[in-house]
């Protein structure tokens, strides 16, 4: 096989693998003007998402409530959206804390909220927040961490345009194409063999 024919399997093979995650990823095909960008990895394994749902679920904490929705249905969308979506183990996405966990993950997501990735992580609680809520439709700019503790294992940022509501599919499309970025089988940085065990570029 000549260079550039083996350049071109090269990308029709990485164009069907991204179109298969979308699939595996509950269907979550992008809709039109949904802008997925600025993927970060630090440390990240698949494991870590079992860990995080092995206290009753993956904590979704959501920050900005650019609807006029109350916030904490807006939360629960969120998380309702979003499950599913990621590789690796089933796990339950919860709004609200259990009961005496402390998480030892969680997923922030960021929504019209001016806070950047390395942020999210950082951030209080988003109870401390003060909502900006808005009618009709609207770009929403998304930024989504994976965080233990402070510290960003992975994140991803998007947006996508006329959107007019929590329950928007358009909304539910960008959240779940987010969650199947920022939650993959593996580390897209990592190199070997594919187990997972290879050194980092």
């Amino acid at each position: 096989m000549t260079k550039t024919a083996y350049s071109f399997a090269r990308i029709k093979t990485a164009v069907a693998s991204a179109f298969a995650g979308l699939l595996l990823a509950g269907c979550a095909l992008p809709q039109a003007g949904t802008v997925v960008t600025s993927p970060f990895f630090s440390s990240y394994d698949v494991s870590m998402v079992g860990a995080a749902g092995g206290g009753g679920g993956l904590l979704v904490e959501t920050f900005g409530n650019p609807f006029e929705a109350p916030k904490a249905e807006v939360a629960r969308t969120v998380a309702k959206h979003m499950e599913g979506a990621n590789a690796g183990p089933a796990v339950p996405f919860v709004s609200e804390k259990p009961e005496g966990v402390s998480p030892l993950y969680r997923l922030r997501v960021g929504l019209n909220a001016g806070i950047s990735a390395e942020g999210l992580c950082r951030a209080e609680g988003p109870g401390q927040e003060a909502a900006q809520q808005s009618a009709g439709a609207q770009r929403i700019d998304a930024v989504m961490a994976f965080c233990s503790g402070e510290k960003r294992i992975s994140s991803v940022r998007g947006h996508a345009n006329g959107i007019t509501g929590p329950e928007d599919p358009t909304l539910r499309s960008l959240l779940r194409i987010m969650t199947g970025e920022i939650l993959p089988q593996r580390d897209p940085n990592r190199i070997g063999n594919g187990d997972g065990d290879g050194d980092f570029e």
